[in-house]
């Protein structure tokens, strides 16, 4: 990799942080789920995420079929 595309890379990591710092994240749980909203510095709605707790019969199908797949795409890309 080129030196100045490095540099480049690490001052845009660097304001991404900086700004990331200035920012509010606030949790909210719901039942099963988790809700993540971000606001920026002046206070607006800058993200909004939310998440839902999984049974365990549910985490073992996404993992199986997370597993599946990476042996599909690494059989996909040995050829």
């Amino acid at each position: 990799m080129n030196i100045e595309l490095r540099l480049i890379s690490k001052k845009i990591y660097v304001k991404s942080y900086k700004e990331s710092l200035e920012e509010t994240v606030r949790y909210k749980v719901k039942g099963n789920k988790l809700i993540v909203t971000t606001y920026n510095k002046k206070g607006k709605l800058t993200e909004e995420r939310s998440f839902k707790r999984l049974s365990e019969d549910d985490v073992k199908k996404l993992d199986y079929d997370y597993e599946r797949d990476v042996r599909a795409d690494k059989k996909l890309f040995q050829n």
